[in-house]
């Protein structure tokens, strides 16, 4: 694991690529709710949206999936809902998980909330080896027929929720869009809930035999300072964590997080809702 920045405490995703791919995204959005609207305009932003190195293209199989085919190369299959080009957007073309850094060829990443794969299977293309973690079922599935869809034998997968303590159980509350199920019950207010096998991060570094970690990825939708927590030897060897967090900066948890990593010896750099911690 390399750092290929210089950082600071402003530091910035931004590029003049970046803006001109977002303000396109708006006006697409803004296509979508006039009535005049036209079919071939939208098709067109779709495809300048991820002109980042190759042609982007997509095929839908009903109205439930999407397949795409990512500038990287790699083909994701995944729910078809409102924001599925968003996430491929930040994860591919904002790089927002991996632009302060560069994948090395022997690294070992773990992908909590690994979702359908996009983050995954684009960091295997370089990594050693890759953990996605993913506990919703349907997730899962498309997790691992998408590892298959590029033939990456370098991706282990894991159908658990992660928590603090290793449990048997616990209930993950379903929502309406794919990325948002979360073990935390006041994240969404939704009722309605499926039973998921879980365990700590520590116990995965012990079932898949690692003595190191280069980079954690976390994104668990409000369970991020309980991941952290079942993790301590993953932050004691981990040369790279970055959060998603999804508390409102300056509550409880989020300083909790943010006092964790700084006793594992970590500097912070944080970015909208993003935590970045490198090991001095």
């Amino acid at each position: 694991m390399r750092v290929k920045k210089s950082l600071g405490s402003t530091c910035s995703i931004s590029s003049p690529l970046t803006q001109i791919l977002r303000l396109l995204a708006i006006f697409r959005a803004i296509m979508r709710r006039s009535r005049f609207k036209s079919y071939k305009m939208n098709s067109f932003l779709n495809t300048l949206m991820y002109l980042d190195k190759v042609i982007y293209w997509r095929a839908r199989f009903g109205k439930f999936l999407i397949l795409a085919r990512l500038p990287s190369g790699l083909y994701i299959l995944q729910p078809n809902e409102p924001g599925a080009f968003n996430l491929l957007e930040h994860i591919q073309v904002c790089k927002i998980y991996t632009w302060p850094c560069e994948i090395e060829k022997n690294d070992i990443v773990i992908d909590c909330g690994a979702h359908v794969g996009i983050f995954s299977l684009e960091v295997a293309r370089k990594a050693q080896k890759v953990i996605a973690i993913e506990p919703h079922p349907l997730n899962y599935k498309l997790l691992k027929l998408n590892v298959t869809l590029n033939e990456l034998n370098n991706v282990i997968t894991l159908p658990v929720a992660l928590w603090e303590k290793d449990h048997r159980w616990l209930k993950l509350y379903v929502a309406e869009t794919s990325v948002s199920h979360t073990i935390k019950p006041n994240m969404l207010g939704s009722a309605r809930y499926i039973y998921v096998p879980s365990m700590c991060l520590d116990s995965v570094l012990s079932k898949c035999n690692l003595d190191r970690v280069d980079m954690i990825k976390v994104d668990v939708e409000g369970a991020e300072l309980q991941v952290l927590k079942g993790g301590k030897e993953a932050l004691r060897l981990a040369k790279y964590v970055v959060i998603e967090a999804h508390y409102q900066r300056g509550s409880t948890d989020f300083n909790n997080i943010i006092r964790l990593l700084i006793k594992f010896g970590f500097k912070i750099y944080l970015m909208n809702n993003l935590i970045y911690a490198f090991k001095v």
